[in-house]
Formats: C-alpha cells, sequence, structure tokens
C-alpha cells in the first residue's frame, strides 16, 4: 500500500502532493475529482479531496492502525448525561456500576487496520433516485395522498405513503422517490456490481469517530450547547460534515446498514430509546461509533439507509 494514504502521512503532505494522489485516484476509479477541501469537526481536522461519481460527492478518507471500542470514561459524563443516567438506575433499579452498564451496550476495545477508502459523504435510501411527482411511475393514489397532506400544511417538507415512496420538497418543488424492494444481499451484489461495497462495523466507526476513546465523537456525555434532533430545533448541531468530511450518526431514528453475514445497522436503533422516554443521552447512545450493531428484519423497510464505500487497495 502507498504509505501516503495512511492518515498521518497524508496529512503532512503538501496541497500539490495531495491534489497529484486525488488525480490518480479519480482516473482509477473512474470519478471526477474536484478540489481539495478542510474539514474540521471535535479537535480533529483534515484536508481532502471531494470526488463526484454517479451523482454523489465521496471523500477520500485516509487509512490508519486504530483502536476502535469503549471500556471506561475518557473524560467522564457531564452533569446532565450523569443526571439522567442516575435517574434511568433509580427507576429501573440496575447494579453495577456505569461503565458495566454502557459497555454491556458498546464493542470492546480492539485494534484493527482500516484501509484507505472513498466514502460517499451522506448516506442514501433504498428509495431510488428523485423523479418529478408527474411521472408515470407515481401512482395516481400518492398524488393524491401528497395533494392531502399539503393542503394546509404550507411547512411540509416531506411525506411518506405506506414505506412506497417518499416525497420531499425543495424550496416549491416536490420531488419523489420510490421504495426499492430489494433484499440484503441482492443489495449486497448490486453494489459489488458497480464497484462498491458497504463499509464494515469497524470501518463505520472509524468513518464516524476517527479513533476516539470517548463516547462520542465529542466526548463522554451530551455536551452544552448541541442541538439534537427530536429535542431541540434546527438548525441541528450532527447534522455538518464531520472531520472526514461525511454527515453520519446525526439522528438515532436512522441508521445504515453495514457489510456483515446478516442485515446489521449501527448510528441509530430507530428511535426506540427516545421512544422509551430515555432522555437525550441514552437516546443519542446509539449514534456513538462504539455502539453493537443492531440485527435488521427483512424486508428492510425505506427508512433504511446505506453509504457506498470503494476500498483503495
Amino acid at each position: 500500500m502507498d504509505e501516503r494514504l495512511i492518515r498521518a502521512q497524508f496529512n503532512g503532505l503538501s496541497e500539490p502532493e495531495k491534489v497529484e494522489i486525488m488525480k490518480s485516484l479519480a482516473e482509477r476509479y473512474q470519478m471526477n475529482f474536484k478540489e481539495i477541501s478542510n474539514f474540521s469537526r471535535w479537535e480533529k481536522s483534515s484536508a481532502t479531496g471531494i470526488f463526484e461519481k454517479d451523482g454523489a460527492d465521496f471523500v477520500f478518507v485516509p487509512g490508519d492502525a486504530v483502536t476502535l471500542g469503549w471500556a471506561s470514561f475518557s473524560e467522564g459524563l457531564t452533569a446532565d448525561s450523569a443526571e439522567e443516567l442516575r435517574e434511568v438506575y433509580e427507576e429501573f433499579e440496575f447494579d453495577g456500576t456505569y461503565e458495566e452498564f454502557l459497555g454491556s451496550m458498546l464493542t470492546s476495545p480492539h485494534t484493527v487496520e482500516i484501509m484507505p477508502m472513498l466514502a460517499e459523504r451522506e448516506p442514501r435510501g433504498i428509495y431510488g433516485d428523485k423523479i418529478p411527482v408527474d411521472d408515470p411511475r407515481v401512482r395516481p393514489e400518492w398524488r393524491e395522498a401528497l395533494t392531502r397532506a399539503i393542503s394546509g400544511r404550507e411547512t411540509l417538507t416531506a411525506f411518506t405513503v405506506l414505506d412506497k415512496v417518499r416525497f420531499t420538497r425543495t424550496g416549491d418543488i416536490w420531488k419523489a422517490e420510490i421504495y426499492s424492494d430489494i433484499t440484503y444481499a441482492g443489495l449486497l451484489e448490486n453494489l459489488a456490481i458497480d464497484g462498491y461495497s458497504l463499509p464494515t462495523a469497524d470501518e463505520w466507526a472509524y468513518l464516524c469517530g476517527g479513533g476516539c476513546q470517548t463516547l462520542f465523537p465529542w466526548g463522554d456525555g451530551i455536551i452544552q450547547g448541541l442541538r439534537l434532533q427530536h429535542f431541540d430545533k434546527a438548525p441541528f448541531t450532527l447534522y455538518k460534515p464531520n472531520f472526514f468530511g461525511i454527515k453520519i450518526a446525526f439522528d438515532p431514528y436512522k441508521s445504515e446498514l453495514i457489510h456483515a453475514n446478516s442485515p446489521m445497522s449501527m448510528g441509530g436503533d430507530g428511535g426506540v430509546n427516545i421512544c422509551g422516554g430515555l432522555g437525550k443521552f441514552l437516546g443519542y447512545l446509539p449514534c456513538s461509533p462504539y455502539y453493537k450493531p443492531q440485527a435488521v428484519e427483512e424486508p428492510m423497510d425505506g427508512e433504511c439507509l446505506f453509504r457506498r464505500i470503494i476500498r483503495i487497495e
């Protein structure tokens, strides 16, 4: 492997050297190299290449040997998170330490080598491409349902019909995305045909946390100033590019499929903890890089997300 594709070496290169490498990757993987861009978040930063392929943006993510997983607090819980956890302990009468309780839901520390990759910047749904609402593939009853939904609701920006089609609005224009009924094995096969893969659990954790030693990329608890979906008003803090330039783990109601022996996902629990009234800390714990992968039942519904990657050999 080209040592320049390892994180420490890559970060030490000059911009012209990085551009040279990015152009060679673009040629190898038939992508359009757009620019070198700087990203900084949670005291980590990178200047990396942005690419375009098949209508989506990708970023170069350098490889690294990192320790992933969690066993104990590096910084300690914030006061608010500790209070939330104390209340849960009292209500459900848990035994053991906080570390034991949290550790049962998280992966244990382990050291792995992550290959460099080109990673899609935003996860995508199993829905198809966005098409005009008047496209013949959009059934009349779906359009009628949308018309009824938006009547008198000027602020509505998204609407789903029975996991069959999702309508989203940009400005005054509504577009439709039709759900693609596909199995997990079929999705993996289709991705491989096009030269893509899903990230493994370790790769996803690296993309999310960069090898952090804390529960979350920013620390061990919910810090002051975080604006979280389902608790605060927009703009939401986590729906921004991280230090690798990707949007990831921003909503516990949304999880991403990963590459595994059976359908598994990371980055959320479907909102189970939040719906159970467990508060911000435990509500967002499934967004931790180290939350254990969750089994996904088939047939997969239209809310499943996935992120395409290309591993650089």
